[in-house]
């Protein structure tokens, strides 16, 4: 017995190339919309992890203030009394340096023993003695934003020091003051106690910084900020190939402190995000990262008044400060 095809059933086809087009297009919208997204929660992220590597560099700074009475110095020599300040540098000869900063003696307290266990206190940074642990790179002093495998190229023999991105402030320069005119009044000099921060580098003649000496208050005073990307060159947000940046490239570099001068944009000023030479600088989109002598640690946007970041640099200045400008 024959079977007739049913009635009505009509005959199975696949899309048409139109409809196939409208799918892929509005995939293609949908894409588009989620990838800002997407980069946002990842930037989110990526910023998160640098500040929680300045909230970890601040414990470790007070858990040495707790155990020692006093903060480090920003850069110290083994000789506390030497009077030549920096050294020579046998295989960097385009840069001499102190013998150390204050990150290699807050490292036991920055959960890196392993790296502190091998460092050899008793010469300098940059000898060969030392090569080994200052050329580990360190993640915590690496912000996510920055290209990895970086060193010092200065260094003319290998391993070569692995780059950081985070210096302590020293003290405010005289560009920066000066901007001011005869608002703050003479430029006091680098050294002098209202122009210095709490890692100062004047370690011959100035003990090191108590917490009785931030008289401008520790939550109101800064410590360590970003300066990324070193050695390449930054300057507002574009790389400048024209030069390399010779200030302190290397985590154990004591020349990652910087005495801040500001950098001048048209008839501006700008504490922040100028350039990465020896000054405030962050790959996250508007500001950079800073930590302060009470342990937190926050965004600062690069439109903050150079004044108020001169009060928030220096730990005896006499500013006041109000927590809304900054």
């Amino acid at each position: 017995m024959q079977c007739s095809p049913r009635l009505g059933t009509a005959p199975h086809r696949g899309f048409t190339l139109v409809e196939l087009l409208v799918v892929i297009a509005i995939i293609g919208i949908l894409i588009a919309l989620l990838l800002p997204a997407i980069q946002s929660a990842r930037e989110s992220a990526r910023r998160t992890e640098c500040l929680n590597n300045l909230k970890q560099m601040a414990l470790a700074l007070l858990n040495y203030e707790n155990a020692r009475k006093q903060f480090p110095h920003g850069r110290t020599n083994i000789d506390p009394h030497d009077g030549t300040n920096k050294h020579v540098v046998p295989d960097r000869p385009a840069a001499k340096s102190n013998d150390h900063s204050w990150v290699v003696v807050a490292l036991p307290y920055a959960e890196e023993t392993g790296i502190a266990s091998q460092y050899d206190a008793k010469s300098p940074w940059f000898v060969s003695a030392n090569r080994t642990p200052v050329s580990y790179p360190i993640k915590l002093f690496k912000c996510p934003n920055t290209d990895s495998g970086r060193v010092d190229r200065l260094f003319n023999t290998d391993p070569k020091p692995a780059a950081g991105d985070y210096g302590c402030l020293n003290a405010v320069g005289q560009t920066l003051w000066d901007f001011y005119g005869t608002q703050l009044g003479a430029y006091p000099g680098e050294d002098s106690v209202r122009a210095i921060g709490v890692l100062d580098k004047e370690f011959r003649t100035r003990p090191a910084c108590k917490r009785k000496d931030i008289t401008d208050g520790a939550s109101k005073t800064l410590m360590i900020s970003e300066c990324g990307g070193r050695p390449d060159y930054f300057r507002l947000g574009k790389l400048d190939t024209s030069q390399i940046n010779t200030d302190g490239t290397a985590w154990a570099d004591p020349d990652t402190g910087f005495t801040v001068k500001g950098f001048t944009v048209g008839t501006r000023l700008v504490a922040i995000n100028g350039h990465n030479k020896s000054e405030p600088y962050g790959f996250h989109a508007g500001g950079a990262q800073f930590n302060f002598a009470d342990g937190s640690a926050r965004f600062i946007a690069d439109t903050i008044e150079p004044l108020v970041f001169i009060g928030l640099a220096t730990r005896a200045g006499g500013e006041v400060v109000n927590a809304g400008t900054y």
